[in-house]
């Protein structure tokens, strides 16, 4: 027996002990219950079933009641009948406001507004969006306010209200951000980026959706993540900063369990750019307008990449390094750097192939390639240091290169 039909047993017996016409607050309280845990488990018609059971008993006990329509809505919500779901949540909405618990009547409101999206009326959702996010803040609940300015600037967005959507969408941003709702804050950025864009304030937006991937860690959310980065792609297109653009465009497209729509938008933006020579030239055109500081995070980022889809770059980012002599061993501590944070696996993937690109190469350059990266280790602390020069000796040997001096 599984977890879930040993409670949904346990509940089920529950009910049996406590008859309705005996026990009848004890029986709605058990059917509460019993219709959220078959709403977990997808068994949404008898989830109905006990909500509405649940309800009909609860009838002297206002508070309840309402508890027990908002969850009926949600269960209708999932069943897919926003117009049922809706009126679960208003009958939810009047049974809070009757008893004074605000924060759950703007929080059923909310609801009705997702639902009113479900259907198709752009209309209900904005007015109950907006009357969510006032509630909410009369009630100085930051991050319940934040979430319905977002979804009331999304609303606006969709519906073709881009200038109307953007104060919400700032404010949003702003009231997530004040209460460490990063996921949250990240969607909201993410939709005033595209507002921005859609308004004509191109810089603006890329300010935003850099927040909005930053937001959103690859490793953690890469469906937000992917989509984040291709519209940021849209917007340094729009900026007409094609090297960065295309850096973008790949990343979004690249990012494992990428959206469909992200993958489609990432690679509309790499057939209307010009066409760079390969990933690293964009990646080492990038490098060279940034300040030492920045280079970390583009070259991590591009790494991650590669470490998922392969291909030549590290060839080609040993001869970025290599065709910058004043800068070359600055460069190398910034690879290092990356690498020092990979799993061992694949820092030494990301060595060995750095080390791997010398094989090719006259026996003067191979050697230039070599001190700039084994001064560059230096560079680090001891402990770094070591774990750095044993990695570049190690894939010297393998290469079948004097492993004396790398590192």
């Amino acid at each position: 027996m599984s977890d879930v039909e040993a409670v949904v047993a346990e509940l089920t017996e529950r009910l049996h002990r406590h008859r309705p016409e005996r026990y009848p607050v004890q029986h709605a309280t058990a059917s509460f219950h019993l219709a959220r845990v078959l709403a977990d488990a997808g068994r949404l018609d008898e989830a109905q079933a006990a909500a509405e059971t649940a309800a009909s008993l609860f009838a002297d006990l206002p508070l309840e009641r309402a508890k027990t329509n908002n969850l009926l809505g949600i269960i209708l919500r999932l069943a897919r009948r926003p117009e049922d779901a809706a009126a679960a949540f208003e009958a939810a909405e009047r049974g809070f406001e009757a008893t004074g618990d605000h924060l759950e009547r703007w929080s059923a409101a909310h609801n009705r507004g997702l639902v009113a999206i479900d259907a198709g009326s752009h209309s209900a959702a904005i007015e109950a969006f907006t009357a969510a996010r006032r509630g909410f803040l009369e009630l100085g609940a930051a991050a319940h306010a934040g979430a319905a300015a977002r979804e009331l600037g999304q609303v606006l967005l969709t519906s073709g209200s881009a200038d109307e959507a953007v104060a919400p969408l700032e404010e949003a941003v702003s009231l997530l951000e004040q209460s460490d709702e990063r996921p949250g804050m990240g969607l909201a950025a993410n939709a005033l980026g595209l507002a921005l864009l859609s308004v004509g304030e191109p810089r603006r937006a890329v300010e935003v959706l850099q927040v909005a991937v930053a937001a959103h860690p690859r490793s953690v959310r890469p469906d937000a993540h992917a989509m984040a980065k291709a519209n940021l792609a849209l917007g340094l297109e729009a900026l007409g900063n094609e090297a960065r653009a295309r850096l973008a465009a790949r990343q979004a497209r690249d990012t494992p369990d990428a959206p469909r729509a992200a993958v489609t938008q990432a690679r509309a933006v790499l057939a209307r750019l010009p066409q760079a020579q390969d990933a690293a030239a964009d990646l080492m055109a990038v490098l060279d307008g940034e300040d030492q500081e920045h280079w970390a995070p583009l070259i991590r980022e591009e790494v991650l990449r590669w470490l998922d889809v392969g291909g030549v770059e590290p060839e080609r980012w040993a001869a970025g390094i290599l065709d910058r002599p004043d800068r070359d061993t600055a460069l190398a501590e910034a690879w290092l750097g990356v690498a020092l944070e990979l799993p061992p696996a694949s820092m030494d993937r990301l060595v060995g192939a750095l080390v791997g690109s010398a094989c090719g190469l006259d026996l003067d350059v191979a050697d230039r390639l070599r001190k700039a990266l084994s001064s560059a280790a230096l560079r680090f602390p001891p402990p770094q240091w070591d774990r750095l020069r044993y990695t570049l000796s190690q894939n010297a040997v393998a290469c079948g290169l004097d492993p004396s001096g790398w590192g």
